[in-house]
């Protein structure tokens, strides 16, 4: 383990009030917070059933200012930029020369010439390297992610409770857009999102205002049924249902690729803000995959991102994901487990015998990829399992071949470390995202 990691302190989480319900801590990017409140199983209906609120601060944050902003996005991504109106938020990929995902986050813009970029430790670092490595840009970069909490309140009642609280209509925001509003005379964006698959919003704002932001909506919802709060193992949970594949828990940042001679030049670089990425690769990785995480390096179009990308422009890996979007050989999906197989697998520890992988509940961050097969051949990889207890199943999503993609084909998951027991365990696809209740819809 390199010194770096040896030697840090880790924080732990200042943006939200202490609960001293919540006695399990995990770490989320580089710091500690909650692993659950109360209880993942209640955490994880919130959103489909009231309103949850989760912390996201620790996410990365840069503000990019100056009149070269957007050809300079457009150079390292697909983005789409005409239309980009002010208070719009967009999806931003950035991909290397072979078109795979460096990283992926939100570019939001604030004026005409500003905009605050959000995503994963790579994605933000990545942003910045590559402005200071062209050095032709009329663009400043101000990394700021310490400055701002990031707040998710989602699920059907999270409207109501935030009208009441801003004391104003939140109805005319369109998805995606940001309004600013006050909250407890704060000035705070409100950006119309789903991270949760429901209607919802992501909360900006000063981070020395985060516990009394957080406390406001807590006692505002009281009148709505109450708000509740969600902890790193639900958060995950999220991400697997919505379809909302993360960098390091749900695909390899192309960040290392062996053969992308910039990528280690950034790899030397990025240091200590790496923690989050080193100390995931430094676990024991790999599930069945063949080559470990690194078969999780996906392309945009793979992860079901090939609508935010614009070929109006030359960036990297462009005409080769110009190809790949008229002709797709692997897209995402979700698999639904077999619950016999499942089972099995829990029920090796009440018997003799050799001990099948567990199941962390309701999932782990090991970036584990499985080899998925189709008649004995391999077809695609499994990743992010986790167990939805909305749907009473464990689910995964995966990157599979195309002529697969019809629903309730009937696959296996190879699931287990190579060299220990592994069980093949039956699948069937499913839409992505299998929870979908329209978060775009008008309010």
């Amino acid at each position: 383990m390199s010194k770096d990691i040896e030697n840090a302190v880790i924080p732990y989480t200042k943006e939200i009030p202490v609960d001293y319900r919540a006695t399990v801590h995990s770490i989320f990017i580089s710091t500690y917070s909650p692993y659950e409140f109360t209880n993942w199983v209640d955490e994880s209906m919130s959103w489909k059933t009231g309103c949850m609120i989760g912390d996201w601060s620790d996410i990365h944050k840069a503000e990019l200012k100056g009149p070269d902003v957007l050809p300079f996005l457009q150079s390292i991504s697909g983005i789409k930029i005409n239309p980009f109106e002010l208070g719009k938020g967009k999806h931003v990929v950035c991909t290397n020369k072979r078109g795979k995902v460096i990283g992926d986050g939100i570019a939001l813009r604030l004026s005409e010439d500003t905009f605050r970029i959000s995503g994963g430790p790579n994605f933000v670092e990545w942003i910045d390297f590559c402005l200071r490595k062209a050095g032709r840009w009329n663009v400043t970069s101000n990394i700021c992610s310490d400055d701002y909490f990031v707040f998710q309140v989602q699920g059907p009642t999270s409207i109501d409770i935030l009208e009441a609280l801003v004391n104003e209509s939140l109805r005319d925001i369109s998805y995606m857009y940001a309004k600013e509003v006050e909250i407890c005379g704060i000035k705070v964006l409100a950006l119309r999102q789903g991270m949760s698959g429901n209607i919802g919003f992501e909360l900006q704002g000063p981070s020395d205002k985060g516990v009394e932001i957080f406390n406001a909506i807590l006692e505002f919802g009281q009148k709505f049924g109450g708000v509740t709060k969600v902890g790193n193992a639900a958060k995950g949970v999220m991400h697997v249902e919505a379809c909302f594949p993360t960098g390091s828990w749900d695909y390899t940042p192309a960040i290392f690729d062996e053969d992308d001679e910039l990528a280690k030049e950034f790899c030397q670089e990025i240091g200590p803000i790496s923690l989050f990425l080193k100390g995931a690769f430094s676990r024991k990785l790999g599930g069945s995959a063949n080559n470990g995480a690194m078969d999780a390096i996906f392309s945009p179009i793979e992860l079901g991102w090939g609508y935010s990308l614009c070929f109006d422009h030359e960036f990297p890996g462009s005409d080769i994901l110009k190809e790949e979007k008229l002709n797709p050989k692997r897209k995402i999906c979700t698999l639904v487990w077999n619950d016999e197989d499942v089972a099995d697998v829990n029920a090796s520890y009440y018997r003799e015998g050799e001990l099948y992988k567990n199941f962390v509940m309701p999932r782990d961050y090991e970036i584990a990829p499985d080899k998925v097969l189709f008649n004995g051949k391999q077809v695609g990889i499994s990743m992010s399992r986790a167990y939805s207890v909305y749907l009473r199943k464990m689910i995964s999503l995966c990157v599979l071949d195309v002529g697969l993609l019809t629903l309730d084909t009937e696959v296996e998951v190879i699931w287990g470390y190579k060299g220990q027991a592994q069980k093949s365990i039956r699948a069937k696809v499913a839409p992505a995202p299998i929870y979908n209740p329209n978060k775009k819809r008008n309010l």
